[in-house]
């Protein structure tokens, strides 16, 4: 493999990645926007879960089933500030690549 096709790979590697680099970073978007629907949806889940344990005089929290839901909740909001952290993250990161390769 000569320094001419090894060029010429270069050029159509970099060519890919600016070609398609606008819908990695709108599919990395569009995960972020269901990240932060995720944690709208967990917060008014935690508010309706606060009323039916005010409702039922506290008993509700002291349950299994509510330590169970709790946890449960905690792990899937950990793992969901997670993913939306990665995916904004990823969104700068394929910017600053697109960007700088354009300048050469």
């Amino acid at each position: 493999m000569g320094f001419g096709s090894l060029a010429n790979l270069i050029g159509k590697g970099i060519g890919l990645a600016t070609k398609h680099a606008p819908k990695i970073s709108k599919a990395l978007g569009s995960i972020n926007n269901a990240s932060k629907s995720y944690g709208q949806l967990s917060q008014s889940g935690r508010s309706f879960g606060s009323l039916a344990n005010n409702i039922s005089g506290g008993r509700l929290a002291q349950s299994s089933f509510g330590k169970n839901v709790e946890s449960l909740l905690d792990k899937a909001d950990k793992a969901n500030m997670k993913i939306g952290s990665m995916a904004r993250d990823g969104q700068g990161q394929v910017s600053e690549a697109v960007e700088r390769l354009n300048r050469y």
